[in-house]
């Protein structure tokens, strides 16, 4: 059995029914990579996910996703996936995680778009 992702509170399920925490900026980056996995994603789209840039966005808001992705990185350790980063083309989920699709809020469901 995999983990199981559950996207209306950001928080990670493990096989064992250890419940793993996530911030709201973490929650988006996994769910969005996790919806687009098999693809690197750039860090300007992830933006996209947590700020709605378009267009240009500051260099800090790239040290704020590398902040995300080291907290997720450190909070998964031990999980079935992980997320891989290839320097100038982005990011991409590998692994299995089950995805509980069923958000109770869908103000969320623009994850990943």
């Amino acid at each position: 059995m995999t983990e199981r992702f559950i996207l209306a509170n950001g928080e990670i399920v493990r096989a064992s029914g250890e419940v793993i925490e996530l911030t709201a900026g973490e929650a988006v980056i996994l769910g969005g990579l996790w919806k687009h996995r098999g693809y690197y994603i750039s860090r300007s789209r992830q933006a996209t996910w947590l700020w709605g840039a378009r267009d240009s966005w500051p260099d800090a808001w790239d040290s704020c996703i590398s902040v995300h992705h080291s907290h997720l990185r450190h909070k998964t350790t031990k999980c079935s996936f992980t997320i891989e980063h290839k320097t100038d083309y982005g990011d991409q989920f590998r692994g299995e995680l089950t995805v509980d699709s069923e958000d109770p809020h869908p103000t969320i469901n623009h994850i990943g778009d």
